[in-house]
């Protein structure tokens, strides 16, 4: 989602419509570090699982230590780009007056990596947006509560 919407605040001649979902990109306080989503163990990428979603918390351990080696092998990227986020260096604030497409903010009230709060200072800063919290659902809401969030997705980027 920070990416996307960097692209669209860079070249808005190249997006019609922009949909974020639980999406980072405006500075925000978070207990994590950069190693945070680079596990180097099996509590340490459980943990992570579960700040993304209760349904991956209970995840089978051949699950969790699959996604335990892709993520040591991509940990540098993982942690590059925390850095990034941590570092303030790239963040947007202020920064989004040329997003003036479309845009969809989707988020999960339940979300334990990205405060709810940061859907309405993206509606703040983005005024031709419109934001829907999808209730009881985490980080992943379009993937834990499918069901709520597609339709406003489908009916955003389909709008006839």
């Amino acid at each position: 989602g920070w990416i996307a919407l960097r692209l669209a605040a860079m070249h808005p001649e190249r997006v019609q419509r922009l949909v974020l979902i639980d999406s980072i990109g405006l500075d925000f306080r978070t207990p994590l570090d950069e190693s945070a989503f680079a596990p180097e163990t099996m509590d340490q990428a459980r943990r992570l699982l579960w700040l993304q979603s209760d349904d991956f918390a209970k995840l089978p351990g051949f699950v969790v230590e699959d996604f335990l080696r892709r993520a040591r092998r991509e940990g540098w990227l993982l942690r590059a780009s925390m850095h990034s986020m941590l570092s303030r260096r790239d963040v947007l604030d202020g920064k989004l007056q040329r997003v003036t497409m479309p845009v969809l903010i989707v988020w999960g009230t339940n979300d334990r990596l990205a405060p709810p709060s940061l859907a309405a200072r993206l509606h703040r800063e983005l005024p031709q947006s419109r934001v829907v919290m999808i209730e009881g659902c985490g980080h992943l809401a379009v993937i834990e509560c499918r069901a709520k969030a597609m339709p406003a997705i489908a009916q955003f980027l389909n709008p006839h």
